[in-house]
Formats: structure tokens, C-alpha cells, sequence
């Protein structure tokens, strides 16, 4: 699914459970705090948004590749359950330790 080049804002519940790639590179996002429970999602785009926490980003049980690259982004401490997590891009953002970074198999 290609949601980038939008004005979304806020990202919210996708209705299609079963989506597996979500592209919303290119928005205005802010905030994500119900964005979870997407349990078939291997692909999450959010590149060049204006994203500063994570929260909400949760309870990928298959997600594989997670884009956060050009966002406010300082922690991940609030990046939860996505143990099958193998490439994160997290460059162009404000890290200054790599304290809260997840587990990766």
C-alpha cells in the first residue's frame, strides 16, 4: 500500500489487517499512538516525515524492515515487540546514543 507524498498527519489504524508493505514516506506525520496490532506487516515506510517519538509503533510480530529515516527521531525506547526486525534505517534524524535501539535477530 502507497500512502506517501500525502498530507497525513497522524498515522491511524490502516483498516486492511492483512497488508504486508506500507509506504507513507513523504507526509506530515507527527504522532502514531494506535498504530499497532498490523500483525502481517513486513514492510513500514515512514521516511521523511515528523515523527520525534515512536510511540504507538508496536506489536509487529512479522515486520521486517522498518523505514525512519529524515525524521526528529532522538529515542526508540518506545519501539516495542517486533522481534523478526532485520534492517532499520534510521539515518537524518537527532540520535545522540544508541542506548534504546531493539533487539534485532
Amino acid at each position: 500500500m502507497d500512502l506517501s507524498n500525502n498530507r497525513i498527519t497522524e498515522l491511524s489504524p490502516i483498516p486492511q489487517p492483512k497488508v504486508l508493505h506500507v509506504n507513507l514516506d513523504s507526509n506530515l506525520i507527527e504522532t502514531c499512538p494506535d498504530f499497532h496490532d498490523h500483525a502481517s506487516l513486513k514492510t513500514l515506510s515512514l521516511n521523511k516525515n515528523k515523527l520525534a517519538i515512536v510511540y504507538g509503533l508496536g506489536n509487529f510480530p512479522q515486520l521486517q524492515d522498518l523505514q525512519l529515516s529524515k525524521n526528529q527521531l532522538s529515542s526508540l525506547k518506545d519501539l516495542s515487540n517486533v522481534p523478526n526486525l532485520r534492517k532499520l534505517n534510521l539515518n537524518g534524524n537527532k540520535f545522540e546514543s544508541l542506548a534504546d535501539l531493539p533487539d534485532m535477530p
